[in-house]
């Protein structure tokens, strides 16, 4: 790509998305130990999401309900609705659509299914840097950045510098002023 046609796109991947919406429908699987089931009722059914609680107890997607119970005897099931024979993914398509539209608020975004989008932070990461005029970002306004993805480099000088680099950019994205609040 030439120079000045760099593109800033950040991948929303909305973590246990089924669960959560599940959680909202039934506020009394909030802080317990629940999980997502779909389909087949044999063996209880697969899971397909899992609640933050129900992970501390080893239970994670792809297994069978009745393997879960065996690590969480306490956990809580909610089961995908069925119509006709099939999910109903209606309520999560509806709860998508509305955090679709938050992120809209903030980025053009091209979802890429029910729980993850694209974010083009291009005009974003522009203003960004314009604003701050090549001055450093204090490192307590980035207290959870993470980078992904980092290509090695054979030479440690070339990598060091571009690490500081990607490091530098993203610190400017991902100041705290920039959280959707979701």
């Amino acid at each position: 790509m030439s120079r000045g046609r760099e593109r800033v796109v950040a991948l929303v991947d909305m973590d246990c998305f089924f669960m959560q919406v599940e959680q909202r429908f039934d506020p009394q699987l909030r802080g317990r130990p629940c999980a997502v089931v779909q389909y087949n009722k044999w063996q209880g059914g697969g899971i397909i999401a899992v609640s933050y609680e129900a992970r501390s107890f080893g239970v994670a997607r792809g297994m069978w309900a009745s393997e879960a119970r065996a690590l969480c005897p306490e956990l809580l099931l909610a089961r995908v609705p069925e119509a006709r024979g099939k999910a109903d993914l209606s309520r999560y398509r509806e709860a998508s659509a509305e955090v679709m539209e938050v992120l809209s608020r903030f980025a053009a975004i091209e979802r890429a299914s029910i729980d993850e989008a694209y974010l083009d932070l291009t005009g974003s990461a522009r203003d960004r840097l314009r604003e701050l005029r090549g001055r450093p970002l204090a490192a307590q306004l980035l207290p959870t950045t993470f980078v992904q993805g980092l290509p090695a480099s054979p030479d440690p000088q070339h990598a060091a510098k571009g690490r500081q680099k990607l490091i530098f950019f993203c610190s400017i994205m991902l100041r705290p002023s920039y959280n959707a609040g979701l």
